[in-house]
């Protein structure tokens, strides 16, 4: 944006702020509720974006720490959710569109 307008263009910043994260939780059947997270391998992404403070936060809250899941550190959501879909990993966290995509399979 900035450099669009050093250049001259005329534009308009809109903001929009949100109270929640739009990220899900997925994993593989036996996952049935969130204490079933304890001990299972995560597929994460890089630490300091907002998936990994997603996944982390949604831990929090649910009573698990980071150190009580094995975290493998994969990187953007394709690379998560086709671990998890193949079994490399037991969960991972992925956006709203991404959720969507693995509800249209029939994966849970």
């Amino acid at each position: 944006m900035i450099n669009a307008k050093l250049a001259g263009a005329d534009i308009a910043i809109i903001q929009s702020q949100m109270n929640t994260l739009p990220y899900f939780v997925v994993g593989i059947a036996s996952i049935k509720s969130p204490e079933d997270l304890r001990g299972k391998t995560a597929a994460v992404h890089i630490p300091g974006t907002s998936a990994d403070f997603a996944l982390r936060l949604a831990l929090m809250k649910v009573g698990i720490g980071y150190k009580d899941i094995k975290a493998v550190t994969l990187g953007g959501a394709p690379a998560r959710l086709g671990a998890t879909i193949s079994g490399q990993a037991d969960f991972t966290i992925v956006s709203e569109e991404k959720n969507s995509r693995v509800k249209r399979t029939g994966s849970k």
